[in-house]
């Protein structure tokens, strides 16, 4: 079965962010509390769970000794954003190089793409060139962006829909994820 879009999900919380809000919650929990406040599959709740552990975000507190008993975990760590781990622990880096783009348009104002990549970089994820080009061609095509000269862009405030990066999808769209629409193509045309 595919993955549906980001832009064709159950509006609100995306799953990694509802488990995290209903496990800050809590000092102590369980797999089935938590799936009964999120509504979300028992492997979805268990992977995320099983990640966080592995991080050092939670730790296992007791339970699970017979057959049908549950574990009983307790948060350890509890930053205000879920985060982002794979079911062995490790962090996710996809998408990083993004949101250190969306971050960095504000304050530079003015810029080339190389610009951008070399201000964006940081030592644990460096942004390259390419990725800068690509990601501000279609902030420009959505109207975040206003290109002054050839390979030159200006920031355009009003545009500003929030923290989070506007994505780029396979079907060559533009999703804002503050917004919870479709930016570019307008009303799907192509």
């Amino acid at each position: 079965m595919a993955r549906r879009r980001v832009d064709q999900r159950v509006p609100g919380l995306d799953s990694r962010d509802a488990l995290w809000a209903a496990i800050r919650t809590r000092e102590t929990f369980t797999i089935p509390a938590i799936r009964e406040v999120t509504r979300l599959g028992y492997d979805t709740v268990r992977e995320y769970i099983l990640g966080l552990e592995a991080a050092g975000y939670v730790a296992r507190a007791g339970g699970g000794g017979s057959v049908g008993q549950a574990v009983l975990y307790l948060a350890l760590r509890l930053p205000h954003e879920a985060p982002r781990v794979r079911s062995d622990g490790t962090p996710v880096t996809q998408g990083q190089g993004r949101e250190q783009l969306w971050r960095t348009i504000p304050i530079l104002k003015e810029f080339s793409p190389r610009e951008l990549a070399l201000a964006s970089s940081i030592e644990e994820h460096t942004v390259s060139e390419a990725e800068a080009k690509h990601y501000c061609l279609y902030l420009h095509r959505a109207g975040y962006l206003a290109r002054i000269t050839t390979g030159r862009y200006r920031h355009l405030p009003s545009r500003r829909s929030g923290p989070l990066p506007p994505q780029i999808q396979r079907i060559r769209q533009v999703w804002d994820p503050n917004l919870g629409a479709v930016v570019w193509p307008p009303d799907g045309a192509r």
